[in-house]
């Protein structure tokens, strides 16, 4: 009987032993893949994500860069704004480009005549006549000031 006794005491310290061991194991690799998968998120996916988010959104800017030269640089345009939006049939022709560009995938289109101050829009729309003294025009003529044909 006190071998028998002895022999559960044995089995029940050895099995408490093998508890705590795969206790002990089981935590120390919870926590260790617990903050491996944290850091993985942290620096290579997030880092990912906003690589993919500045692409797209580099992708835009350069876009509307892109259609701003080429609104900056185009003949009709130019010469429609040079003589004070006088010529009709110019002014079609300059008006449909604005639209055009616009049907091809872009946000918004617009363009401003330093002469007479017109600020249009796609489908030939005249929005406002921009004005010195209004604080909501301010960012045109700050662009103005600086001498550039391109701005973000």
């Amino acid at each position: 009987m006190h071998f028998k006794s002895l022999q559960t005491r044995i089995l029940t310290l050895i099995e408490l032993l093998v508890i705590i061991i795969i206790l002990s194991i089981s935590i120390i690799n919870y926590t260790t893949v617990r903050s491996t998968l944290i850091k993985d998120i942290r620096e290579v996916q997030l880092l990912s994500f906003v690589e993919a988010s500045q692409s797209d959104i580099q992708m835009v800017l350069e876009k509307a860069m892109e259609t701003a030269t080429l609104l900056a640089n185009d003949p009709t345009l130019t010469k429609w704004f040079t003589d004070g939006e006088k010529d009709a049939s110019l002014g079609i022709l300059a008006k449909n480009k604005l639209t055009g560009i616009n049907q091809a995938g872009y946000f918004t289109v617009f363009a401003v005549n330093r002469v007479t101050q017109n600020y249009w829009a796609e489908g030939g729309k005249l929005l406002d006549v921009l004005s010195e003294s209004d604080p909501d025009d301010s960012w045109f003529f700050d662009f103005i000031t600086s001498i550039r044909k391109c701005e973000i």
